[in-house]
């Protein structure tokens, strides 16, 4: 597990008017409940959008092990929290944050190493990494918004973009 500032101020940026140019399309999903996300808002890019991409694999130059399997935004608002659990699909997942309101309360992320858990509370710009064998979750939301973005990382030998999650559109 690490944490570090990945991105420059201006890829941050980048992603999050990504966010606000896509949220009222086909691309945003919502529902009560996804798989261990409640109430959390969910946009997967369009994998003909260069510029995106171009953007979010500078992550495979720190990550030389690993290659971009998926990556999607969350945004977290009142009442949204992620259940404890372990993304057995990805070798190395990363949490970058994009927003947080000012009148962000909750939505830490949670780590546990099922004796004790732990809250992490990352500003805008740090992007935390972990493997598949860490447990973790996003604590509830009791006031505000955070955006978030994920990549699921898969081991360079067995690449393959997933395009359930990518569309040509």
């Amino acid at each position: 597990m690490m944490k570090t500032c990945l991105f420059e101020d201006d890829v941050i940026e980048y992603f999050n008017k990504y966010w606000i140019e896509h949220c009222d399309t086909d691309r945003l999903l919502f529902d009560e409940k996804y798989h261990k996300l409640h109430n959390v808002r969910r946009l997967h890019p369009y994998s003909t959008h260069k510029e995106f991409f171009d953007k979010i694999k500078y992550i495979e130059q720190v990550s030389p092990f690993y290659t971009l399997d998926t990556c999607y935004m969350l945004e977290y608002s009142k009442g949204s929290f992620a259940e404890l659990h372990h993304d057995h699909r990805s070798k190395l997942t990363t949490v970058t944050i994009l927003n947080k309101s000012k009148d962000l309360r909750g939505g830490e992320l949670l780590i546990s190493d099922n004796v004790s858990t732990s809250s992490i509370d990352l500003q805008v710009g740090e992007t935390y990494f972990y493997d598949q064998t860490v447990k973790h979750g996003v604590a509830k939301v009791v006031e505000g918004t955070r955006r978030v973005l994920i990549t699921w990382m898969e081991d360079r030998k067995s690449t393959r973009l997933n395009s359930s999650h990518t569309s040509t559109s």
